[in-house]
């Protein structure tokens, strides 16, 4: 405003409307102003400040989550009709935030981020698997990854079921040497194959160490999963993602005839 005329010790208020420009990221931003004399360049006042927060516009820059934890009964990973939501079952998101489902299973996370303007930004959330139900585990993706983009809503499903357990006891008398499977072990990796195929089912291969080093277990256990797996892709039964849990027991004492059983270590 030029023709301001001021005298000493005198105090203006100066009122601005501004208008955030596009370009302008959130944040707080301080504003300042003071007078100046263009006839001695100089400056005549002391610079009054004013501070001034740009917050985040819900509509046009924030991106909404929504998403359901949903059974999963057919264990496909797809949200199917007449699959019911699962009521309960926390969510977490890589800032710490938790959310519940409601009591059909649907979740939201308002503004859930502020993605890069640019080119958006990842945003991860896990499904809390000690929040579901007994006996319920995961069918889908865990924890997962979407992309978000400026003003838009995603959405993130979680599937979960029972799933059918067989546990599969292992031990050095399936093994004819340091790593090879006996001819008996390999012929009965097919009836476990046609075992899992009735039902889609998680696999747990229990191996009951009696000495072995440690290396050497994980190597048969390895052996006998990819052996399986072979089996498993050529049967044209892969109906299902097949999940293959491990456990091993480490013998603690000897098992010697008229002795106590022997006491075993869970790995």
């Amino acid at each position: 405003w030029p023709g301001v005329t001021f005298t000493p010790n005198q105090t203006r208020t100066i009122t601005l409307m501004l208008i955030v420009g596009a370009g302008v990221e959130e944040g707080e931003y301080v504003n300042q102003t003071w007078a100046y004399s263009f006839a001695i360049n100089q400056r005549l006042s002391n610079i009054a400040t004013a501070k001034v927060l740009v917050t985040p516009d819900p509509l046009f820059q924030c991106s909404d989550l929504i998403g359901k934890v949903y059974d999963d009964r057919n264990i496909n990973g797809y949200p199917d009709k007449g699959e019911p939501g699962i009521a309960g079952v926390k969510l977490v998101t890589a800032r710490g935030l938790i959310t519940k489902t409601d009591q059909y299973g649907r979740y939201h996370i308002a503004c859930a981020a502020l993605p890069n303007r640019l080119h958006g930004s990842n945003f991860i959330l896990k499904l809390d698997e000690r929040s579901l139900p007994s006996g319920f585990r995961t069918t889908t993706e865990n924890p997962r990854v979407v992309r978000l983009t400026e003003g838009k809503m995603e959405k993130i499903n979680f599937g979960a079921t029972i799933h059918r357990v067989i546990r599969l006891d292992l031990g050095p008398a399936a093994f004819s040497n340091t790593t090879a499977l006996t001819p008996d072990s390999l012929k009965k990796l097919d009836d476990l194959v046609n075992i899992l195929n009735q039902k889609s089912s998680i696999l747990r291969l229990a191996y009951i160490a009696e000495g072995e080093s440690p290396s050497t277990v994980n190597t048969r256990l390895d052996t006998f999963e990819k052996q399986l797996r072979r089996r498993w892709k050529q049967c044209d039964c892969d109906n299902y993602e097949l999940i293959i849990e491990r456990e091993i027991l480490w013998s603690t004492s000897a098992n010697e005839v008229g002795k106590q059983p022997r006491r075993l270590r869970r790995d």
